[in-house]
């Protein structure tokens, strides 16, 4: 289960998934989509919400499902118990239930609805208790904000002055200029470091991934890259969908923050580089087309299409974060390792980005390569879709 489950709204977990900045995350496991990409899902193309509610139906069945098929220790109900609210959710009457489970009466069905309704009544004074409890503990510590851009607040942000300073000189016990001892920590002190980290960035400036590399090898050679994912993944630092460019997001140490319109001042010329850089793109020829992804130890392979067919550098980061659509694909690269796949394009050609005719034609040709393919079954991870 994704660690996001406890801490979103209860909204957001009775329909399990989460909307976090640009992304939706399923809240069932690591999947996630962007928002902005359209997915191919068989002959049909999704949004990205779309395509979140679709995952969540293939691969759990529904929210319920996958909740009370959890171990007792995570729900409270014993295998028995959530055997009945399983016939409750699927609307069966309480004597179906009787005949169903063996149950001695009626009467001990409609008993267990009763019990389970004082166990939700019991669910929610807890949850009262422990809020109450939690606000009571922090309300005369001396806590340090969190960055504005943070992504997702919770109790790993409740951390004092005299807490960082003892966990900084722990991790850092050359000093803020010297080396990082490990990054492999809990969530909580991860914060911190990273909150430490982000000074060594200058607030107005774009960087390379070179030039970010190059600054986090300083810090922490052993796995600078898990940091730079950090920084993103926490809010400290942003960057161009293509990686490109990364920027600070927010000043997080107060000795650093600017006044008001400096920070506006910033953030409009901010705007206006995106801006232009989005001029940039659009008068550009964009180009299209099919590509393959072949698995060199038992041949099989997948097609895929793309609007920017040069930049198949996300397909390659969603398949070593484990969270590619196609299942199969994903399984097989986990296996055998990505030295064991090779990525060609199949065919190309140059549209406009605001072209009508794209979508049909990209559809045309992913039917031509697959019909001349076939990667189905032995030979690759696409299914047969039955009409």
């Amino acid at each position: 289960m994704n660690e996001l489950f406890w801490m979103v709204e209860s909204s957001d977990r009775e329909k399990g998934y989460s909307k976090i900045n640009d992304q939706y995350h399923c809240l069932l496991c690591e999947f996630k989509t962007e928002i902005g990409n359209v997915y191919k899902n068989g002959d049909d193309f999704f949004d990205a919400r779309k395509q979140m509610i679709k995952h969540i139906e293939k691969e759990h069945i529904s929210v319920f499902d996958y909740l009370i098929n959890l171990d007792k220790k995570i729900t409270g109900f014993s295998n028995h118990q959530s055997k009945i609210l399983d016939l409750f959710y699927k609307g069966e009457s309480d004597y179906n239930i009787k005949e169903k489970l063996n149950i001695g009466s009626v009467s001990t069905v409609r008993n267990h609805r009763y019990m389970l309704k004082e166990k939700e009544k019991q669910a929610k004074a807890i949850v009262t208790i422990m809020s109450i409890l939690s606000k009571n503990i922090n309300q005369n510590k001396e806590l340090i904000k969190p960055h504005k851009t943070a992504k997702m607040i919770d109790d790993r942000y409740n951390t004092t002055n005299d807490e960082s300073k003892k966990i900084i000189n722990n991790y850092f016990p050359d000093g803020t200029n010297g080396k990082l001892r490990t990054f492999y920590t809990k969530e909580k002190n991860k914060i911190i470091i990273l909150r430490e980290i982000i000074k060594k960035f200058e607030f107005e400036r774009k960087y390379t991934e070179k030039e970010v590399n190059e600054i986090l090898k300083n810090i922490y050679l052993e796995d600078y890259t898990l940091i730079r994912r950090y920084l993103i993944e926490y809010g400290f630092m942003d960057r161009e969908k293509d990686g490109s460019f990364y920027w600070v997001k927010e000043i997080v140490d107060k000795n650093l923050n600017k006044k008001e319109k400096e920070i506006k001042k910033v953030n409009d010329r901010k705007k206006k580089l995106r801006e232009e850089y989005k001029a940039k793109i659009a008068s550009e020829d964009i180009i299209n087309g099919v590509y393959q992804i072949k698995n060199l130890v038992n041949g099989k392979i997948f097609l895929g299409t793309s609007r920017n067919i040069r930049q198949l550098n996300g397909i390659i980061f969603q398949l070593n974060m484990g969270t590619f659509m196609n299942k199969g694909l994903q399984n097989d690269w986990n296996e055998f390792g990505k030295e064991n796949f090779v990525i060609e394009i199949l065919e190309e050609f140059k549209e406009k980005e605001n072209s009508t005719l794209v979508h049909k034609k990209m559809k045309e040709l992913e039917k031509k390569w697959k019909e001349n393919l076939m990667p189905y079954g032995d030979k690759g991870y696409h299914k047969i879709v039955k009409k």
